[in-house]
């Protein structure tokens, strides 16, 4: 089940790394034959895949203040040091972009706002989707401190995700704090936590799983490519995007038995440093901008052209964010969790 989870980590990170290779193709006037939105599922197919993995890691009969502590610790050394250096080389760079106070809040997962009320994003844009991730982390988090059994640890979860959902309709988003974390993204963590329990114990034939895989898989196509037919209402689009997150997961998860991923030695280098390449990937895509020959391109097919652009930068971008990863990002994680011991 590991490999499976890092594969659909690797996935999941190389459709953001296409959602914003796509933002450069449209810059560039290489407008992509598809609708480029679909690509940004990558990020809900990571908060979905974050419940899932935290409430297996959760998943292991200890609770108190100490294991309460070691999860949380353990999953800040996964995710600040990296966070907290991207941070402050970009701050280094782009001095002019500096708010101290805002800069200050992005250091620490807070959300900030602008005059208007409306989220701002963190001074690393991909922060803004760490801000969600830390809360799930409390969350589970405190259902170990409080000695929540696991069999109701995921009502637990659901309980306090529905909770802060239904405060913020009530306060009909006027509170700018409650409007952040009352966003419908934070049922994906649910969502996946949901799938872990559900996919635990599920024993069937290698063919049942084969053509449950083989179907997901058909399903996530077709939903996909009609994602932008689900109309404009906001909460359509939510279980939308939760939907094809989800089978997206469980076909992943189902195809461990048929499709040896231990073997696919490049997807897992790829998910090994799938934090990494999500960090990086918008600052990488600037290099590839410099490198490729657009007028080139731009000569080419639009299909062929955004294909070539997007295959350099996957490689280009996972390259990087591998060497990044094993150099840094590693060696750091294994220092910090060999200090705090335990899951």
């Amino acid at each position: 089940m590991v490999y499976s989870l890092q594969a659909l980590r690797a996935v999941a990170a190389a459709l953001v790394v296409c959602f914003h290779g796509a933002w450069w193709l449209n810059h560039s006037g290489i407008a992509m034959p598809m609708a480029t939105n679909v690509l940004c599922i990558g990020v809900d197919i990571f908060f979905v895949l974050s419940g899932y993995v935290m409430m297996m890691l959760a998943d292991h009969g200890d609770f108190g203040p100490l294991i309460a502590a070691r999860f949380l610790g353990r999953r800040l050394a996964r995710i600040v040091p990296s966070y907290w250096v991207a941070t402050t080389v970009f701050a280094v760079l782009l001095p002019g972009l500096v708010v101290l106070p805002n800069l200050m809040k992005s250091y620490l997962f807070i959300p900030f706002f602008g005059e208007s009320g409306v989220t701002e994003k963190p001074f690393l844009g991909a922060g803004w989707t760490l801000i969600y991730e830390m809360a799930f982390y409390a969350i589970v988090s405190l259902s170990l401190l409080l000695r929540v059994r696991p069999v109701f640890r995921l009502a637990f979860v659901a309980l306090a995700l529905v909770s802060v959902w239904t405060a913020d309709q009530l306060a009909g988003g006027t509170i700018p704090l409650l409007h952040h974390y009352g966003d419908p993204v934070i049922f994906e963590f649910g969502v996946g936590g949901a799938l872990y329990f559900g996919l635990q114990h599920i024993q069937t034939s290698w063919v049942v799983k084969a053509a449950a895989a083989l179907s997901i898989a058909v399903a996530v196509m077709l939903v996909a490519l009609n994602l932008d037919g689900w109309g404009n209402n906001a909460t359509h689009g939510a279980v939308g995007w939760i939907a094809v997150s989800a089978m997206t997961c469980i076909g992943f998860v189902l195809s461990e038995s048929i499709v040896s991923w231990r073997r696919a030695k490049t997807v897992l280098l790829v998910g090994d440093a799938s934090y990494a390449l999500y960090l990086l990937n918008w600052y990488l895509l600037t290099f590839v901008d410099c490198l490729v020959p657009w007028k080139l391109l731009g000569q080419l097919p639009v299909w062929l052209a955004s294909g070539l652009y997007l295959a350099a930068a996957l490689v280009f971008c996972g390259a990087a964010a591998n060497v990044v990863y094993q150099r840094a990002e590693r060696p750091t994680t294994k220092w910090l969790n060999g200090r705090l011991g335990g899951t």
